[in-house]
C-alpha cells in the first residue's frame, strides 16, 4: 500500500470582504485575469498591459520634476507584459514578466528590482506621494493618491473619472530593465494585487482540470511533471528510504523528482489544490477501492487477510471527521502552509483582537508623584466592541486608511498607534472636546486633527472646496485668539480668547460647521488621520527604526513604586513630527510622550516577529518590563 503524505493544508476558499461584511472567492490563478470589480487589495501592485504598447520617454506636457526623462520603447502586438509594483523605505520598485506572442507563459525579465528614476539621494517617490496627488491631481488629490499607490481607486463614490483619472509610471519592458512610462489608468490594463494570487508570480490553480492525482488520490509522475514545466533527467531513480511498501518504481520515480529536483518544490508550493480531503469519509470507496482489486495491495492477500482491507477502511473511518461538519462532501483548497502563511502576511489588516491587543496595560499620568495607571478595555467600546455596527465600521475604515496611507509596515503600525492610542485616550475619544483657544477647531480623529489651517488642509485633499475669504477669516481670528492668550497682567486667558474662534464670531458656512463636526466619524477620524501622517512625513521618520532599533529604559517614580518606559529615538521623531506636523526630533516636549512610549513598546510585542528590551538587572528580554494584555472588563 502506497505511503501518502500531504504538505499541504485545506483552508476555506474565501477570504472576507472587509467592505461589505460578506464573504467571497479571492483566487484568480488564471493566465487571463480579468480586472476585479471589489475593493479587494493588499500587498504589492500588478499591471497586466497587452501589446501593442508605446513607453514613453516622458508623459507629454507633464512637469519633469515629478517625471524625470527615460529611454522609453514599445511592447510588441501579442506581447503581454506583468508588472510588479511595491515601496519599500520610501522607494518605488518595480519588476516585469513577459509573454512574448501569447504563449501564456511567463518569463521573468528582471529578477533584481528596479527602481523609479524619481528616487534618488534627496528624494523618495512614496514620502512624496501626498505632494504628487496634490500637483497633478487638483480636482481631487485624494483619488490621486490611490491612483498612484494602487493604480485604481479603492474608496468608495469617488470624484476623478475618465482623462482625469490619468497616472503615468514609469515599467520595465526588457531584460535590461529598460524603463518607459505607461498610463495605467485605462480600462485595457488590468490592476492586479497580492490579493488575486497572480499566475506569473508562482501562483497556480490545480483542479479536476489539470490535476496529476487519479480518483484514487495517486499522482501521475508525466503529469506532474509537465504542470511543474520541469521535465525530468533524472537517472532511474532509487529508494529514499528503507521501506517495504514503497518499492514501486513509478512511486520511486515520483518521489526522487520532488525531492531532488531542482526547482521543484518552489513550484509546488504556489500550487493551490481544490480537492476532497482525506478526513472526509464520504467518498472513501471511490478512493481506495482499487486496493481491493485482484492486483491491488489487499486484493493480492485475499487468501491470507480476507478481512484487510474492511479492517484498514473501518480503522481509516476512526480517524475521519468532515463528516460531522458541513464540509462533508465539499471540495476545499489545499495550501501550502508555509507558502500560505508568508503571503498572508502582506495583508496587513487587523482583527479586533489585535487592536485589542495594542492598547497598553498600563499609562502614566504626569503628577507628583507620576500616577500609574491600567488601561480598561470598556474605555475603548467604541472601537472594539464585537456586535456594534459602529465599532465594526471604525475598525474597517481604521484599517482602510492604514492601507490607503502605507502604514502597513510593522515598524510604521507600531509608530502610528504608539500615538493613536494615546491620542484617543485609548480607543475611547475621537473628539477632544478642549475648552481651550482654539475651539471649536480642536482635536478630531485618530490623530487629532487640530486647527483651521489643518481641517482645510484635508478638505482639500479630498477635493472639498473652500472659498478664500473663509480661509482669510478663519486665519485671522485664529491670530487674534492665539494672541489674546496672555493677558497684559501675564496671566494666561486660554478660555478668555476663546470668542474669536466661535462660529457665531468667524460666520463661517453652515456645511463647513457640518463637515467639521463629521471630523469624529468613523471615515473622517481615520482617513484624517491617514492624511496627516502622510503630509506630516511620519512615514520617513517611522522608518528610520531599522537603522536605529535600540531602546533605552528609562526609569520613573510613581505611586506605584519605580516604573519603566522605554526610549527610542525613531519613535520619539514620529511623535514630535505628529505634534508639530512637519518632521522634527525634538520629543522630550510632546505631550504625555512617557505614555506614547509605553504604548510603542507594547505595539512591537504584537506586530514585530523578534523585540528586545533592556532590564534593569543588564540582561535583555523580548518583553519589556511590566508587559502584559488589556484585561476584560
Amino acid at each position: 500500500m502506497k505511503k501518502r503524505i500531504s504538505i499541504y493544508q485545506p483552508v476555506t476558499p474565501f477570504k472576507r470582504h472587509w467592505r461589505s461584511g460578506s464573504y467571497e472567492r479571492i483566487f484568480i490563478f488564471v493566465k487571463n485575469p480579468a480586472q476585479p470589480t471589489t475593493g479587494d487589495y493588499w500587498g504589492h501592485s500588478y499591471f497586466v498591459i497587452s501589446g501593442p504598447q508605446e513607453f514613453y520617454s516622458q508623459p507629454a506636457g507633464m512637469d519633469e520634476t515629478w517625471f524625470p526623462r527615460v529611454p522609453g520603447g514599445s511592447l510588441g502586438a501579442g506581447d503581454t507584459l506583468y508588472v510588479e509594483a511595491w515601496f519599500n523605505k520610501g522607494q518605488r520598485f518595480t519588476r516585469a514578466w513577459i509573454d512574448r506572442g501569447g504563449s501564456g507563459n511567463a518569463t521573468l525579465l528582471t529578477p533584481d528590482p528596479v527602481a523609479d528614476p524619481y528616487d534618488n539621494a534627496r528624494k523618495r517617490y512614496e514620502y512624496s506621494l501626498y505632494e504628487r496627488a496634490m500637483a497633478l491631481y487638483p480636482v481631487c488629490p485624494s483619488d490621486g493618491y490611490e491612483m498612484l499607490r494602487f493604480g485604481r481607486i479603492l474608496s468608495d463614490h469617488p470624484t476623478l473619472t475618465g482623462a482625469a483619472c490619468a497616472t503615468w509610471i514609469a515599467v520595465p519592458f526588457d531584460e535590461n530593465g529598460t524603463l518607459g512610462y505607461a498610463n495605467i489608468a485605462p480600462d485595457a490594463i488590468k490592476k492586479l494585487s497580492d490579493a488575486n494570487f497572480p499566475f506569473f508570480t508562482g501562483w497556480r490553480k490545480v483542479d479536476s482540470d489539470n490535476t496529476p492525482f487519479n480518483d484514487a488520490g495517486r499522482c501521475d509522475y508525466a503529469t506532474l511533471c509537465g504542470l511543474t514545466g520541469i521535465q525530468d533527467s533524472l537517472p532511474s531513480a532509487q529508494p529514499l528510504e528503507a521501506d517495504p511498501n514503497n518499492n514501486n518504481e513509478v512511486n520511486l520515480q515520483l518521489a526522487s523528482y520532488v525531492q531532488n529536483t531542482d526547482g521543484v518544490d518552489e513550484k509546488l508550493r504556489g500550487m493551490v489544490f481544490k480537492a476532497r480531503s482525506e478526513w472526509d469519509p464520504s467518498n472513501n470507496e471511490e478512493r481506495y477501492k482499487d486496493l481491493n482489486d485482484p492486483a491491488g495491495f489487499f486484493g493480492k492477500q485475499k487468501d491470507t487477510n480476507p478481512d484487510g482491507y474492511k479492517n484498514f477502511t473501518d480503522f481509516l473511518s476512526k480517524f475521519q471527521f468532515l463528516d460531522k461538519t458541513a464540509l462533508a462532501g465539499q471540495q476545499l483548497w489545499f495550501f501550502h502552509p508555509l507558502a500560505f502563511i508568508r503571503h498572508f502576511r502582506k495583508c496587513g489588516w487587523l482583527s479586533r483582537q489585535e487592536l485589542q491587543h495594542l492598547l497598553p496595560k498600563n499609562v502614566v499620568q504626569k503628577a507628583t508623584p507620576w500616577k500609574w495607571q491600567t488601561v480598561h478595555l470598556s474605555w475603548a467600546a467604541s472601537m472594539l466592541a464585537a456586535d456594534n455596527p459602529n465599532a465594526i465600521k471604525r475598525r474597517l475604515e481604521l484599517n482602510n486608511a492604514i492601507r490607503k496611507y502605507g502604514i502597513q509596515s510593522p515598524a510604521r503600525m507600531a509608530c502610528f498607534f504608539g500615538n493613536a492610542t494615546e491620542e484617543t485616550q485609548w480607543f475611547q475619544k475621537y473628539h477632544e472636546g478642549s475648552p481651550f483657544w482654539y475651539a471649536p477647531w480642536d482635536g478630531r480623529g485618530m490623530l487629532q486633527l487640530t486647527h483651521a489651517t489643518n481641517y482645510i488642509k484635508y478638505w482639500k485633499f479630498k477635493g472639498i472646496v473652500v472659498s478664500a475669504t473663509v480661509e482669510d477669516i478663519l486665519k485671522q481670528h485664529t491670530q487674534m485668539a492665539d494672541q489674546s492668550r496672555t493677558l497684559p497682567n501675564g496671566r494666561k486667558g486660554m478660555y478668555d480668547s476663546m470668542h474669536y474662534l466661535r462660529d457665531t464670531s468667524t460666520h463661517i458656512p453652515a456645511d463647513l460647521i457640518e463637515k467639521r463636526e463629521a471630523m469624529a466619524n468613523p471615515f473622517e477620524a481615520a482617513d484624517s488621520a491617514g492624511c496627516y501622517w502622510a503630509w506630516s512625513g511620519a512615514a520617513c521618520c517611522a522608518d528610520e527604526y531599522w537603522t536605529n532599533q535600540s531602546s533605552e529604559y528609562s526609569p520613573l517614580s510613581t505611586d506605584h513604586g519605580v516604573k519603566y518606559f522605554y526610549i527610542n529615538w525613531a519613535f520619539g521623531k514620529v511623535a514630535a513630527t505628529i505634534n508639530t506636523g512637519t518632521p522634527s526630533s525634538n520629543y522630550n516636549s510632546v505631550w504625555d510622550i512617557q505614555s506614547r512610549f509605553l504604548s510603542f513598546a507594547n505595539a512591537q510585542i504584537i506586530l514585530f516577529d523578534v523585540t528586545s528590551f533592556p532590564q534593569p538587572d543588564g540582561s535583555t528580554s523580548i518583553f519589556p518590563v511590566g508587559f502584559g494584555r488589556v484585561e476584560e472588563s
